[in-house]
C-alpha cells in the first residue's frame, strides 16, 4: 500500500499543479474559419474524435460560437473565402469576431482599390488566411505585396499559413501545393519589405524542422509572431507543441505568440486545443494569461476599454 502511495503521491502533484494553472480568463482564438453554403466542405470526420462536423454552414457557425462562449472565447478572428461569410459571423455576434478574407491566388484576388476601400469602410479587419503555398507561390511572392502594403498602411493584421497540410493535398485540391513553400524562413524577404506589418505566422511552421525555423524567425524579426493553431489538437502534434513552446520559453519569445485554433469545419476542436494548452504544466498562470490573451491584445492593438469589457465578459 505504501508503495502504491508513493506511485499515486507524483500523479496528484501534477494534477494538481495543472489546476493551479490552469487559465480562466477572456481568450483570443486568432485563427477561426468562417463559410457560406457554397463554400463549407462539411460533413467530415474529426481527426480527433471521429465525430462527423455539422452539416452546414449555418449550424457551423451556431456550433462555434456556443463553443466559443462555453470557453471564454471572447474575440475570434474568422477568415473566409469572401467577404460574406465574415460579416454574416458579425452580424450574427457583434464584437466577437475579427473579418478576415483568405487570400489565394493573387491575379484572381479583389482588387487593391476595393480590398483598401473595405478596410476602411470597416467590413473587413483582417488579411488572411493567406495560403500562398496552396498555390504555389512563396509568401514573399511578389503579387501578394500590394495588399501587404495596403495592410501595413491601413494598420491590419496578415495572417500567413505556414507549414502542411493534409497528407495527399495535392492530389486532393491543390496541385500547386508543395511543402517546401510551407517554410517559415521564405516569409524573410517580406519582412524587410514591410517591417510596420502586423503579421503573424499560422501553425508556427508545423512539425519537424519547419517549426525550428519558425524559432529563428521569431528571434531574428522582433516585429513577426506566430499562433499555435493545430500544433494544440491535431493528433499526434502534442510533442511539437510542447517542444516549441518549451524552447520559446528558453529563447525569449514566448511574448510573440499567441492562441489559435483552425478549427476548420470542427467547432469541437476550440475545446480540445484549450484544454490541451491549460494542461501544460511547465507554463506558469501568466505565461498561460500571455498565450491565451495578453500577447494578441497587444498585438491588435485593443484599447483598454476593450481589455475590460472582456475581463468583465468572463466574470458575467
Amino acid at each position: 500500500m505504501a508503495g502504491l502511495l508513493i506511485a499515486v503521491l507524483p500523479l496528484l502533484a501534477q494534477s494538481n499543479s495543472n489546476q493551479q494553472n490552469a487559465y480562466t480568463g477572456p481568450i483570443i482564438d486568432m485563427h477561426l474559419h468562417s463559410y457560406t453554403s457554397a463554400d463549407f466542405w462539411g460533413p467530415a470526420p474529426n481527426p480527433v474524435t471521429g465525430k462527423l462536423s455539422v452539416a452546414s454552414a449555418e449550424q457551423h457557425l451556431e456550433e462555434t460560437l456556443k463553443m466559443m462562449r462555453r470557453y471564454n472565447v471572447v474575440l475570434g478572428a474568422v477568415s473566409g473565402v469572401s467577404e460574406q461569410s465574415g460579416n454574416e459571423w458579425h452580424s450574427k455576434a457583434p464584437g466577437m469576431f475579427l473579418r478576415g478574407i483568405e487570400l489565394r491566388e493573387p491575379a484572381e484576388f479583389m482588387d487593391e482599390e476595393a480590398f483598401r476601400s473595405n478596410i476602411q469602410n470597416g467590413t473587413l479587419d483582417m488579411l488572411g488566411e493567406v495560403g500562398a503555398q496552396y498555390f504555389g507561390y512563396s509568401p514573399s511572392e511578389q503579387g501578394y505585396y500590394p495588399y501587404y502594403k495596403i495592410a501595413e498602411e491601413e494598420g491590419i493584421p496578415v495572417g500567413i499559413h505556414t507549414g502542411a497540410s493534409f497528407p495527399g493535398t495535392p492530389f486532393r485540391c491543390c496541385p500547386n501545393f508543395r511543402l517546401a513553400l510551407g517554410n517559415p524562413m521564405l516569409l524573410e524577404d517580406m519582412l524587410i519589405e514591410f517591417p510596420k506589418l502586423k503579421v503573424f505566422m499560422m501553425h508556427a511552421g508545423g512539425a519537424g524542422p519547419f517549426s525550428e525555423y519558425a524559432l529563428m524567425m521569431l528571434n531574428m524579426y522582433p516585429q513577426l509572431y506566430t499562433d499555435i493553431s493545430i500544433l494544440n489538437w491535431m493528433p499526434g502534434m502534442e510533442p511539437v507543441l510542447e517542444s516549441f513552446l518549451q524552447k520559446a520559453k528558453q529563447m525569449g519569445v514566448l511574448d510573440r505568440i499567441f492562441f489559435g485554433t483552425d478549427q476548420m469545419v470542427w467547432h469541437d476542436a476550440i475545446g480540445i486545443a484549450i484544454e490541451r494548452v491549460n494542461s501544460l504544466d511547465f507554463l506558469t498562470a501568466e505565461e498561460k494569461a500571455d498565450l491565451f490573451y495578453n500577447n494578441a491584445a497587444r498585438f491588435l492593438g485593443l484599447s483598454e476599454a476593450e481589455i475590460n469589457k472582456h475581463q468583465q465578459l468572463v466574470k458575467k
